[in-house]
């Protein structure tokens, strides 16, 4: 509605992995209503069974299912989907609980290879995902990995983890890089007045 309805020439940049989703899916079902409710289930059914293998480490498969209905059902998480339809933000809950459960096997495995493959893959299709919740988790997980070690006893883990990560910004640099650099032509102070 911008310029007397003939809009305006405004740039919006946004995490690159959703768009790759749905434009996937868009190959199978040639509409956009279809495809955006196929992205939704997808995403549900992904960090539903993530947030389930995360659990079945450490709990029985029953306890394990309950665990993965809570995390599906979250009130953040239903929030995401049902009312703010974040879908970025909805596709960074299946890379949290894979990284969790990768980060555990790779403390437990004498074979890590495949593990921190997982890692890497994970960490990297999180940043290409939703950069600020990978931020925040991030700021999370970096503290968390060396106190894991600390607790288990296990340096192997913690350079396989750290090298599992570095490579998994490795592979979102095609992203952040530009991102990072191309910086100053952001209008910072409409955002910030907008968004504190």
């Amino acid at each position: 509605d911008t310029n007397y309805g003939f809009g305006a020439p405004t740039t919006c940049f946004y995490p690159p992995g959703i768009y790759y989703l749905t434009s996937v899916l868009y190959l199978l079902f040639h509409d956009w209503t279809r495809v955006l409710f196929a992205a939704h289930l997808l995403i549900m059914a992904a960090s539903a069974a993530a947030a389930y293998l995360l659990a079945r480490r450490c709990m029985s498969p029953v306890a394990a299912a309950v665990a993965m209905i809570a995390y599906a059902v979250f009130p953040y998480h239903a929030i995401d989907h049902y009312q703010r339809e974040a879908l970025a933000e909805l596709l960074s809950f299946v890379w949290m609980a894979l990284i969790f459960f990768f980060v555990d096997k790779l403390f437990v495995r004498d074979r890590r290879l495949l593990p921190a493959a997982g890692l890497a893959l994970s960490y990297g299709a999180f940043l290409w995902s939703h950069p600020p919740t990978a931020y925040q988790f991030s700021l999370a997980l970096f503290p968390f990995v060396p106190l894991l070690a600390v607790l288990r006893r296990n340096w192997k883990g913690l350079l396989w983890t750290g090298a599992a990560l570095v490579l998994g910004a490795g592979l979102s640099a095609a992203y952040l890089y530009p991102a990072a650099v191309e910086q100053n032509l952001i209008r910072h102070e409409i955002i910030e007045k907008i968004w504190p």
